[in-house]
């Protein structure tokens, strides 16, 4: 099974491509009618708090997360849905700070596992180079 993180506005795209979608978010949105682990999402106070005070608040919630509950869950989504990969969901844009980007560094961390944004290929800025005239 491969674990993504996409956000709400790709759940067409995922389901195309056989990827189960997972909402982690506190609120969900209307057209979304699949699962969701709430226990990885963040607080209502704290959406409205900056990088700085939500990032170690948002760690504190994941450093009560069961891995193994974590990987039971993941695996009964997987196995129920016939699919199998994943991409667990909240509403910010690939590049913007968000909890599910904080998710996947966390579980990195946890067990050296690599979880890709869906889709997102980072823009590099190039470098310009002089090149010599003669």
């Amino acid at each position: 099974m491969e674990i993504y993180t996409s956000y709400y506005a790709n759940v067409r795209k995922l389901r195309a491509n056989n990827i189960i979608p997972v909402g982690i978010s506190i609120g969900i949105p209307k057209y979304f009618y699949g699962h969701s682990l709430r226990y990885l999402a963040p607080t209502r106070e704290m959406l409205h708090l900056g990088e700085i005070e939500y990032t170690p608040l948002y760690m504190e919630i994941l450093e009560k997360v069961s891995l193994e509950r974590l990987r039971n869950d993941l695996a009964i989504i997987s196995h129920n849905e016939g699919v199998k990969d994943i991409a667990l969901l909240c509403y910010e844009k690939p590049g913007d700070f968000c909890h599910r980007r904080l998710f996947a560094d966390w579980l990195k961390e946890k067990t050296g596992y690599e979880v890709k944004e869906f889709g997102y290929i980072e823009k590099k800025n190039p470098v310009a180079i002089q090149n010599s005239l003669f």
